[in-house]
């Protein structure tokens, strides 16, 4: 909503790499799809921008789904050259270049990432074609996911109970109990939970968002990153097949 040059000042108090130039929302009307996802790619500042702009700029970052950015994150091959992978050092570089023109992007990139990471890291792995499709969504940019397994190792440890239990059904599991932090809580598709059993063993499984007995809050008023809409997620009941534990 500000003006262009507060836009800039602000930008440039707070750090960001690149403030002397701003896309304001009459800049994005007159882009094509293909025009503003360059102009993204080396834009910092944004002002005077509507939800309608805003909705743009999500489906720009999409683009890096498109254009392999995940896959090479990931660790996979882009653009389908056995020696294209992107080494430990070019993805880190990738992801501090990420951070520098947008730490919250980047931040809810890498929670998509992890969650990217874990299903490719599957022992179990019945149901190739299924997985395989998520994945390619995944990485496409198409669907978005996100992580909630913070209570396994460090959030909420101190109750009597563990904080997301998994019971054994024919089917699969249920699943109940509350995952303290999501990112993107309510808008991502999927997420990779993590549960204990009642003989302590743990397990990982993703989970659609849309399943019955799952409710997301819509973001907690944090100190920063608010608009990572990272919240809570209760999961009362909700069952998950066997195909679907990783």
């Amino acid at each position: 909503g500000d003006h262009a040059g507060t836009a800039a000042a602000i930008g440039r108090q707070i750090g960001l790499a690149r403030t002397d130039r701003v896309l304001t929302g009459a800049d994005i009307d007159a882009m094509n799809d293909a025009d503003l996802s360059a102009a993204v790619a080396r834009t910092d500042v944004f002002a005077r921008t509507s939800p309608a702009h805003k909705l743009r700029l999500v489906m720009a970052l999409q683009a890096c789904g498109r254009h392999g950015v995940y896959r090479g994150l990931a660790g996979l091959t882009v653009g389908g050259r056995s020696d294209a992978r992107w080494t430990a050092g070019e993805q880190t570089a990738m992801l501090i270049e990420l951070a520098r023109a947008d730490l919250l992007v980047t931040f809810v990139i890498t929670q998509h990432l992890g969650a990217i990471k874990r299903i490719l890291a599957a022992d179990n792995r019945p149901d190739e074609t299924s997985l395989d499709t998520l994945l390619t969504d995944l990485l496409d940019g198409r669907r978005f996911a996100s992580v909630g397994i913070s209570h396994l190792t460090t959030s909420r440890r101190h109750l009597d109970q563990p904080a997301v239990r998994a019971a054994a059904i024919e089917t699969g599991y249920r699943i109940d109990g509350t995952i303290p932090w999501v990112t993107g809580a309510p808008h991502v598709d999927q997420i990779v939970v993590g549960a204990v059993l009642e003989n302590g063993d743990q397990i990982l499984a993703w989970i659609d968002t849309d399943q019955a007995g799952l409710r997301a809050g819509t973001g907690a008023a944090m100190i920063a990153l608010a608009a990572s809409c990272t919240d809570a997620v209760q999961l009362d009941g909700v069952q998950v097949d066997a195909a679907r534990v990783l």
